[in-house]
């Protein structure tokens, strides 16, 4: 993972930003392309693209010719980017954790963000200093999803049912497991 700049970092957390990385994903496209998927002319996120460029988001990957005229194809500088901790000031990762926080009323330690490209989009995961056994990570998992107050009740009513059926069980070992579900509507 590249090392950013601040201006780097300004622009990872400005919306516009976002949305040319989700355009581009692991493309390599003109900046009329990238304007016609957001909506936009090239003129309108021409400064955009040139600031991205000069922060080394995103890269001039080549030059393609269009009715004769040659375009520059632009793509994302890296497949991920790392933000240090002491270096995030409203960034995206740093607002899920201060709801988070809310949420689950514990410190954020994470070391800071990355912003990576999974393939279709473009996501960003917190980074923390232990390292986890690939067994503990598929035993760990947060998921996001839209429920209406119906579903959300109904999902919140299937998922203790699914505790009440191995509490039951009344297993005596010295293997016991602490569960946390937590169920909290995001904004």
């Amino acid at each position: 993972m590249p090392g950013l700049t601040k201006m780097a970092i300004r622009l990872l957390i400005d919306r516009q930003t976002l949305d040319i990385f989700d355009v581009v994903g692991d493309q390599e496209m003109s900046a009329k392309q990238i304007g016609d998927a957001l909506d936009k002319t090239a003129k309108d996120i021409w400064y955009s693209l040139r600031q991205l460029v000069k922060a080394e988001l995103l890269i001039e990957a080549g030059l393609k010719k269009r009715k004769g005229r040659p375009q520059k194809l632009y793509r994302t500088s890296a497949k991920s980017f790392f933000i240090p901790a002491d270096q995030r000031t409203n960034t995206v990762g740093q607002n899920l954790g201060a709801k988070l926080l809310e949420c689950l009323e514990h410190g954020d330690d994470a070391l800071g963000e990355r912003f990576y490209f999974d393939g279709s989009k473009w996501r960003v995961e917190k980074i923390y200093e232990q390292p986890r056994s690939r067994t503990k990570l598929l035993e760990e998992f947060w998921m996001v999803t839209e429920l209406g107050p119906e579903n959300a009740d109904q999902f919140s009513a299937d998922v203790r049912k699914i505790f009440d059926k191995y509490q039951k069980k009344k297993i005596r070992s010295k293997n016991r497991t602490l569960v946390h579900f937590a169920f909290a509507p995001l904004p």
